[in-house]
């Protein structure tokens, strides 16, 4: 589950204190933090270098004794390419608990689009969720699902999309890749993953950049605060984007997904989207 706290503008020097509720429907523990504004012209995010935050537990307890650059709570690329920084003993949040989030702009200009990732899991009580278990005799497979989603617009929203798993055996999700490595380029396309039953692993959509990895990434990020952007080293097609806890889909099961593009300010073009669910293949031994 990744909930996504959002800030429209967050004006320079000016400390801010937000609260962010989590769902009444269940306990959240939190296992995970990424961060992200929208890439600029040159595809960089480099104003994130200026962003100092701190968050608490769910009694208003600050984990941090004053805000700490965000680079370093969230890790190599603000734990984009679907790796976040762990967040290690996880911290649970009861149904309906809040986080509150202690965060300054220490840059000279207005930012915008300033989001934080809270990836985890939620807790819920036994046969709450549709859940499908390991069969008692099995074996399994290395196994991917590449797909692309087609001629996708510059600024266009699909929702209910399908994606299906063979009939030949379950599929456990475990990891994914997106994005295109070659002309016309996309920068800002997000995704909401559904169960087949519609429910939602995240309260928004979450960036392709911050869900999956990808393997040749157009982006540069921030290094320090000197100015220095660099591209991103290492998170290629040997390092998907984690999906944690994996998501088991029986044969012949669905999985609906909610894509939308706006690349209206990157002098885009229509394009197809690639994507590729990782994982393993699960056939009764």
């Amino acid at each position: 589950m990744d909930y996504v706290w959002s800030l429209p503008t967050l004006q320079p020097a000016e400390p801010l204190v937000a609260p962010f509720q989590f769902d009444p429907d269940a306990a959240f523990e939190l296992r995970g933090l990424a961060a992200r504004i929208p890439y600029d012209a040159q595809g960089t995010q480099t104003a994130l270098a200026g962003v100092s935050l701190r968050w608490s537990g769910p009694t208003q307890d600050y984990r941090q004794q004053q805000r700490v650059p965000i680079g370093l709570m969230t890790g190599a690329y603000f734990g984009q390419y679907g790796n976040p920084m762990p967040v290690f003993p996880g911290v649970r949040f009861p149904a309906n608990g809040i986080t509150w989030v202690d965060v300054v702009n220490n840059g000279a200009a207005p930012l915008v689009g300033l989001q934080l990732f809270m990836r985890g899991v939620k807790l819920g009580y036994p046969g709450q969720w549709m859940t499908y278990p390991y069969p008692a005799k099995m074996r399994t497979i290395p196994y991917a699902y590449p797909f692309s989603v087609p001629q996708l617009g510059v600024t266009e929203a699909r929702l209910n999309q399908v994606f299906r798993v063979k009939s030949n055996g379950d599929f456990v999700f475990r990891a994914g890749q997106a994005g295109r490595a070659f002309a016309p380029a996309t920068w800002e396309v997000f995704l909401t993953l559904r169960d087949a039953d519609s429910k939602p692993y995240s309260n928004a959509p979450v960036h392709v950049d911050v869900l999956f990895g990808q393997s040749i990434g157009r982006a540069a990020y921030p290094v320090g605060n000197a100015g220095l952007v660099l591209p991103p080293t290492g998170p290629g097609a040997s390092a998907p984007g984690l999906i944690y806890p994996e998501i088991y889909l029986p044969a012949d099961h669905l999985m609906l997904y909610d894509i939308a593009r706006n690349d209206a300010a990157y002098q885009g073009a229509v394009a197809d989207f690639p994507i590729n669910f990782i994982g393993s293949k699960v056939v009764v031994a």
